[in-house]
């Protein structure tokens, strides 16, 4: 009778791992193809079905006078945005439940413009955008600007 270490019984229980692995990855595969898709498009913005027009952009000026506005593209996902002012800032990063996650999806959801992003569009996004999306309005917002600093000893 083998042991519960014996090369017998451990090569069992790696065939019952893999085999468990690959019955939850093909549920993923699954549940993935159900998702929607979300659609890119390579057209300039303007031309974009539902982009913004200049008039949103001019009223995107006067709505947030004292932000900057931008276009960006990540992972194919055209968004327009605008920085972040210190309020906003401060009370994002004083909300104590919000773990580095939540704090970078609350930093798009405050600063995006275009499209409107909820917690559906986030989840759909892909697993970069808003980190990536949250890193660009922190740096262009004047509070992270790695790029300037030089170390000194």
């Amino acid at each position: 009778m083998a042991g519960p270490n014996s090369p017998d019984r451990m090569r069992e229980f790696e065939e019952e791992m893999m085999r468990q692995a690959q019955n939850e990855y093909d549920v993923y595969i699954q549940r993935e193809d159900e998702l929607p898709k979300i659609e890119h498009t390579q057209e300039p913005i303007e031309e974009a079905e539902g982009a913004p027009t200049q008039a949103d952009i001019d009223l995107w000026k006067k709505q947030f006078p004292d932000c900057k506005i931008f276009r960006t593209v990540i992972a194919g996902h055209e968004i327009v945005f605008r920085t972040m002012n210190r309020a906003e800032y401060k009370q994002i990063v004083s909300t104590e439940t919000l773990n580095q996650l939540t704090r970078e999806e609350t930093i798009c959801t405050t600063c995006s413009l275009w499209p409107h992003m909820d917690s559906k569009w986030i989840g759909l996004s892909g697993a970069g955008v808003c980190g990536t999306l949250a890193q660009l309005i922190m740096e262009l917002s004047g509070f992270c600007e790695p790029d300037v600093v030089e170390r000194l000893a």
